[in-house]
């Protein structure tokens, strides 16, 4: 019994952090995407773009993760 508590305390507690890490990844995808917004030149427009790409599929795969790990 005392096992399960704990185990259940531990998957609360990695729960809460991945909250807190998707809420992160969300600010910076809209700062990213914000700075993408402001026209810079060409060169800087790629790699802001490249950003905004990559922090997307963090915020989906780490979604994806949550709500596996919310039906479990």
């Amino acid at each position: 019994m005392a096992e399960a508590a704990r185990l259940l305390a531990c998957f609360e507690a990695c729960r809460l952090s991945l909250s807190q890490i998707t809420r992160n990844v969300q600010k910076y995808q809209f700062n990213a995407t914000s700075l993408v917004n402001a026209k810079p030149s060409t060169d800087e427009y790629s790699a802001r773009a490249a950003i905004v790409k990559e922090m997307e599929s963090v915020a989906e795969n780490l979604g994806a993760f949550q709500d596996n790990s919310t039906q479990s």
